[in-house]
């Protein structure tokens, strides 16, 4: 009985001698961009660093959601920061890797796109930035749970499009 208790012991306290946590399963690429999210906010520079890192694992492990929602946020991180010619490869990187890799109904894939289109708008291509975020917000209302966030940031850069070209009754509706 008191064997039986102890291997009960051993066998309930939490992890057990020789098992994988969740953390020792993850590739390199994973456990940068973990350290990257929790920089994200208050250490932007140390993230894009970690997430940039991250890159070539993720994609030698083909772990495309990942590497696209990689680039996508080293965009936006640099774009806020106004770096836009340091941020342009990686809009164009995360459209291309979600093209090819990514379903056309996924979220990813639709952040990537509008990433895509605030990058064409910053180049002054406003057709064109309309055309793909007009893209990105259908893909993103079509989702079978609609990410309430990216739609309306989707919105504000339409919006942004046509106050830039003086359609201000567009612009607001």
């Amino acid at each position: 009985m008191r064997q039986l208790v102890l291997i009960s012991l051993f066998f309930c306290s939490g992890q057990v001698w020789g098992q994988i946590s969740p953390q020792d399963s993850l590739s390199e690429g994973q456990r940068l961009f973990q350290q990257a999210e929790g920089l994200y906010k208050s250490d932007p520079d140390s993230a894009i660093r970690l997430y940039q890192a991250a890159l070539p694992d993720l994609a030698a492990k083909q772990d495309w959601s990942t590497y696209v929602m990689s680039n996508c946020i080293i965009y936006s991180l640099l774009f806020r920061k106004q770096a836009y010619s340091e941020a342009e490869p990686f809009a164009l990187e995360a459209y291309k890797a979600a093209r090819k890799q990514l379903d056309p109904g996924s979220q990813m894939y639709a952040s990537a796109t509008n990433n895509l289109g605030t990058y064409y708008y910053k180049r002054t291509e406003y057709e064109k930035a309309s055309q793909v975020m007009r893209q990105a917000l259908l893909q993103l209302e079509s989702l079978e749970t609609p990410n309430l966030n990216l739609i309306s940031k989707c919105y504000n850069n339409l919006g942004l499009y046509h106050r830039s070209k003086g359609d201000y009754e567009q612009a607001l509706s």
